[in-house]
């Protein structure tokens, strides 16, 4: 459904598309990529930006454009509020409206895909019940927290449980993990996948616990508000409270997660997602599916407000 946000949401969008042709993207492994001096809007290539140091730069150069009466933003893929960054809303619109993701498990980027196929994933879709597994958990890439997650928890019935342990580094990838990579779904068949399941445990992006790094929202997250998931997050310090402040509802504290959102301690975090895990395993297919209905208008919400900023053509006046 048509979802309606504040007007500084939409103002902001509509800066977005008229200065445009004012944007520098950048990364912090080029440093001609942040040179420009006078840009409206400073996109960075990725999703977040970890590296202080080029994140100060760029900070410096939008407080003297703002200093100079004209307005400049940074915009990364964050939940994380900032006085120089769009709000993370209109970051979600900017950085995955019209995303292509890679087609499989591989790192090959030449065969992008449409991440949120409109014709799948209209914005004025109502959602009803048409979920047959009971919950998933995919993860893509090895890490050390993850390999320390994943031996703590067993499969559950009628549930999809995924680890496929892939290369980290894409320069490290050979022709064995290229035939290995073909052992798993399709971006599409992952999106059924999702569509299929109550509940989605999702293992966001871990950037370490320095409180200087923000927050991000990746595709992962993503999934599941679009799939009309109920979602249980892994991520970040504090990724709970600063979904929840941007309206979009996940369930950890109703199944365990505890303090475990303020704390600065990840293993800490992966213990209380795990407590989340387990009551949810205990859960019988059918507690699951009237949970699901007794919680349908947060669900519809977290979808209105995703598939409104992923699918919508703001800049052709639809707003």
């Amino acid at each position: 459904m048509i979802y309606t946000f504040d007007t500084n949401i939409g103002n902001e969008i509509d800066f977005y598309y008229k200065n445009i042709h004012k944007l520098t993207d950048f990364t912090e492994f080029d440093e001609d990529s942040y040179k420009d001096d006078n840009s409206a809007i400073y996109r960075y290539g990725n999703e977040i930006c970890v590296n202080e140091n080029v994140k100060n730069i760029i900070l410096k150069k939008i407080k003297n454009i703002r200093k100079s009466g004209k307005q400049s933003f940074l915009s990364t893929s964050t939940i994380t509020p900032s006085e120089y960054e769009f709000h993370p809303l209109t970051n979600i619109h900017i950085h995955w409206c019209g995303y292509l993701m890679r087609d499989d498990i591989s790192w090959s980027t030449k065969n992008g895909v449409s991440t949120f196929p409109k014709e799948t994933y209209n914005f004025e879709k109502k959602l009803s019940f048409n979920k047959n597994k009971k919950s998933i958990i995919s993860v893509r890439k090895e890490l050390e927290y993850r390999n320390y997650l994943f031996s703590k928890i067993s499969p559950d019935k009628n549930s999809i449980f995924r680890y496929a342990k892939y290369v980290l580094n894409p320069k490290d990838e050979s022709k064995e993990d290229l035939k290995y990579s073909n052992q798993f779904p399709t971006w599409n068949e992952l999106l059924k996948e999702y569509d299929n399941s109550i509940f989605a445990f999702v293992c966001e992006t871990y950037n370490g616990d320095d409180a200087n790094i923000d927050c991000q929202i990746s595709e992962k997250t993503l999934l599941s508000f679009m799939n009309g998931n109920i979602p249980i997050i892994m991520g970040q310090k504090n990724v709970v409270k600063l979904l929840k402040d941007i309206g979009l509802y996940v369930w950890n504290d109703e199944f365990g997660f505890e303090d475990g959102d303020n704390s600065d301690d990840y293993n800490y975090r992966v213990d209380k997602f795990v407590n989340c895990y387990n009551n949810i395993k205990n859960m019988s297919f059918d507690e699951s599916k009237q949970y699901w209905l007794s919680n349908q208008d947060k669900i519809q919400k977290n979808y209105d407000i995703i598939s409104n900023l992923v699918n919508r053509k703001w800049h052709l006046g639809l707003i």
